[in-house]
């Protein structure tokens, strides 16, 4: 018995040992990837001219204040689609111009960036997605910022697509938004001409129906988006309490009142959803620091 138990002790001892040793092997290598493969250049310029399209650099700052760097490249018949690409481990932003070269094909624009540690985006290691996903929502943050999106996608190779995925469930996960006013119908749908505005940016109110605010409604929220500055003001004197969460767009966006389109045409409704659709990136922001 206590030779079996001597065995035992040894071989855990070489099992931590070599564990160790494996570590400190190979950990340098996976937190600090060797850039394999050169920037595809001259082939990059080969795809943008044969698809026509415009490329313009493009730098994030991540919310640690590492520099990211990489292309914006938009096909001369753009549907307002954009994807966004991500590369695999010990590559850079020219590790997927087959897919690039297909999707500007097919009037996509793309998002082709160096991921942290990788190419010429800064960092000290590589995190396979911890961190890679803060950067995904800086990115995308400035996009929407900088360009007219209407529908956002991602593709990924290996590290890559482990990053896109890692980020869309953060993305579902981390924001909620909902829609209710102080008078409002209950059940009611959403205007007819409200309707084709947003359909105009490629969304749809089909399935809106008005709500009344509600106290349970107020606590749950981390946020709550007044369109007015007097409609703010009116909802803080209701909900003392929640002063603090309770912001006009204005103070948000900068882009000043929303105006309630409600009785006049289609034209003052397009204005609206316009409006509301610049003011986005600042309100996402805005939820995410809450």
């Amino acid at each position: 018995m206590r030779r079996f138990t001597f065995i035992a002790i040894v071989v855990l001892a070489l099992i931590s040992g070599a564990s160790g040793f494996i570590g400190n092997a190979i950990g340098p290598g996976v937190l600090h990837p060797t850039n394999l493969n050169p920037e595809r250049l001259d082939e990059a310029k080969q795809v943008f001219a044969r698809t026509n399209a415009t490329r313009t650099d493009f730098t994030v700052r991540a919310s640690d204040g590492v520099e990211l760097r990489g292309w914006k490249v938009v096909p001369p018949s753009a549907n307002g689609d954009w994807v966004l690409l991500f590369h695999g481990v010990s590559d850079n932003r020219t590790g997927d111009l087959g897919h690039a070269e297909f999707l500007l094909r097919h009037s996509y624009s793309v998002v082709m960036m160096d991921s942290r540690a990788h190419g010429e985006s800064g960092g000290d290691m590589a995190t396979y997605g911890w961190k890679e996903r803060y950067d995904t929502v800086a990115i995308t943050d400035a996009l929407y910022s900088t360009e007219k999106v209407r529908h956002l996608y991602a593709h990924g190779v290996s590290m890559g697509a482990a990053i896109a995925q890692d980020a869309a469930k953060r993305e579902r996960s981390e924001i909620r938004v909902a829609s209710a006013g102080i008078a409002a119908l209950e059940g009611e749908p959403a205007h007819e001409l409200a309707c084709e505005a947003v359909e105009a940016l490629g969304l749809s109110l089909a399935s809106h129906r008005a709500q009344g605010l509600t106290r349970a409604m107020m606590a749950d929220a981390a946020l709550v988006l007044a369109v007015t500055k007097r409609h703010r003001d009116d909802l803080r004197s209701f909900f003392p309490n929640d002063v603090a969460k309770i912001v006009s767009f204005d103070e948000v966006t900068g882009l000043g009142d929303l105006v309630d389109p409600f009785g006049d045409g289609p034209d003052a409704f397009a204005r609206t959803a316009e409006l509301l659709e610049r003011g986005m990136p600042a309100v996402l922001a805005a939820m995410r620091a809450r």
